[in-house]
């Protein structure tokens, strides 16, 4: 199992990497069930102008398309970065199973740092949690990005 959330996470590594050339947050996201990708996704929230232009959301609508229900039980979701609020209720509202991320995302964790998913009410399931997967190749390719954002690069 472990295997597979290396494997899946370094195509989520990807996708931050496609994200970071094109001078968005490097933030990687697929949704995975059964074994297949249905749903992938990077940041574009400034190429697309839409502050909700999360990797989580439009690996989300993507899959949520892809098989043409909004309902994801069963689905995991890799994603190189904790969710943040805004898409942390949108993975509650489409019963992902499972979230599986890299870097723990100090500003605006929702998952397990600044907000922890369990304490909010949720009538559902909450889903599985794993984190840590790759941490240390997710935070250097964020790090990278702010730093050269800082020199003006």
């Amino acid at each position: 199992m472990f295997k597979k959330h290396i494997y899946y996470l370094e195509k989520a590594l990807q996708l931050a990497e496609k994200a970071y050339s094109r001078g968005e947050i490097p933030v990687g996201a697929l949704v995975v069930f059964q074994d297949r990708v249905i749903g992938e996704g990077y940041n574009r929230v400034e190429s697309d102008f839409d502050a909700t232009a999360h990797a989580e959301l439009i690996a989300l609508k993507d899959a949520s398309k892809n098989i043409s229900n909004p309902n994801l039980k069963g689905a995991i979701l890799y994603t190189t970065l904790e969710p943040c609020p805004m898409c942390l209720g949108a993975l509650l509202l489409s019963n992902i199973s499972t979230i599986v991320y890299g870097a723990s995302n100090q500003k605006l964790g929702a998952v397990a740092t600044l907000i922890k998913m369990r304490q909010l009410p949720h009538p559902g399931e909450y889903p599985e949690v794993i984190e840590g997967i790759l941490a240390d190749r997710c935070q250097e390719l964020l790090t990278k990005f702010f730093s050269n954002l800082r020199r003006g690069g």
